[in-house]
């Protein structure tokens, strides 16, 4: 239950950036245009996001007809027993209980009556059915189990028999003595065989939890990295909105002369003629560039030989070197670790940002959201004359 609150409450967090950068967004010129031909944030897109869950009905949509009844009994089943996991008395959780177990030898009856049609498409939906059919089971013997151990470990100690203490049953004078061992020996056989099918059950119980449990914390994971994204995409924004009301030019800092590799592949990003490309080898002066900084993370690249600038060009936004000044279109962002990094262009998708990708062994900027970010090819900021000393 944890689990899924801290789910919510992240798609929560997804709609509130979404929303605010789609507000930030429509305080420009572009952006509002942007704005006015996409679709509106709506919060119903978020909250209904649900994580993976055991007690979700089965879903038998489209299910062909020779198959709906079976799949009826089956949810009827289902939703008793939601109803019996939720029973606060003693009155309500056995009455219950009974219309579980009559829901289920129902639906074995209407599965076992799939089965006899023999043909294969049967047969696949009887296999679907009877795994639904054990998940259920299990719960239902779980919650069986539930009911028991309430009373507390001393009435189960004080009603449960062991064997060893055991009374032999009623034997005969004509019973030979071997057969009030064999008699006891079946006591004793019995007994363990009960408490292993308890084992088996709350063993695939525990499995079901568990694997819920890392379904969730999967979704988890991924929804943070999509959150920490957009929070970095609304602050940009933000920022950028600030330096448009500020008199005064954002002020950067050179950082050094550095070359970027492409780890894949090796080659280093170089320049010609205002246009970039992958180069087989380190150029000192093609391949070199003089990285600024700005006090709110982002930074510049500006070609040490030509001095102009990597970023978009402004009529049709693509990659290019021919910008005379750092701008908003100029502005890069790079992950904490510089040796092995993703590099977004901040201005690219109406300012969502884009990655910076490899296609057809060329340069291009492509998009910027959680999916392309997995997608985008890795590079590698080494200092040059670090770099040169090395070699």
């Amino acid at each position: 239950e944890q689990l899924q609150h801290a789910d919510e409450m992240a798609n929560q967090t997804r709609f509130a950036l979404d929303k605010s950068g789609r507000i930030l967004r429509g305080m420009t010129w572009s952006g509002w245009f942007a704005n006015l031909v996409s679709q509106d944030v709506k919060e119903e897109d978020y909250l209904n996001t649900k994580c993976p869950s055991t007690e979700s009905l089965f879903q038998y949509e489209g299910i062909a007809e020779i198959g709906s009844a079976a799949a009826q009994a089956i949810q009827n089943m289902q939703a008793n027993l939601l109803v019996l996991e939720a029973c606060e008395t003693e009155e309500q959780r056995q009455m219950c209980i009974q219309v579980c177990d009559d829901m289920y030898t129902r639906a074995a009856q209407e599965v076992s009556k799939l089965h006899s049609n023999g043909d294969s498409e049967s047969l696949a939906l009887v296999k679907r059915f009877l795994t639904d059919l054990s998940k259920l089971r299990g719960r239902l013997k779980a919650c069986k189990r539930n009911k028991q151990w309430t009373s507390g470990v001393a009435s189960k100690s004080a009603d449960t028999k062991i064997p060893a203490k055991a009374t032999a049953p009623n034997i005969t004078n004509n019973n030979t003595k071997s057969d009030s061992i064999f008699a006891e020996q079946d006591e004793h056989l019995e007994f363990i065989s009960q408490h292993l099918g308890e084992l088996t059950d709350i063993a695939h119980s525990l499995h079901e939890s568990f694997a819920t449990q890392s379904q969730i914390v999967e979704s988890l994971d991924e929804t943070s990295d999509e959150i920490l994204d957009k929070s970095k995409m609304v602050t940009r924004r933000a920022d950028r909105l600030i330096q448009k009301k500020s008199w005064t030019r954002p002020k950067q800092e050179f950082y050094g002369n550095v070359a970027i590799r492409h780890s894949q592949s090796g080659h280093y990003i170089a320049e010609t003629n205002k246009s970039l490309r992958l180069a087989n080898k380190l150029g000192p002066q093609s391949c070199t560039f003089a990285l600024w900084k700005r006090p709110n993370g982002m930074f510049g690249l500006q070609h040490k030989l030509s001095g102009r600038w990597i970023g978009q060009t402004a009529v049709a936004g693509s990659l290019a070197c021919s910008a005379t000044k750092f701008s908003a279109r100029e502005e890069w962002q790079a992950d904490d670790d510089w040796k092995e990094t993703r590099l977004l262009c901040v201005s690219a998708g109406w300012g969502n940002g884009g990655y910076l990708v490899v296609r057809n062994d060329k340069l291009t900027i492509g998009r910027g959201d959680i999916d392309a970010k997995k997608l985008a090819d890795l590079w590698c900021i080494e200092n040059v004359e670090s770099t040169n000393n090395e070699r």
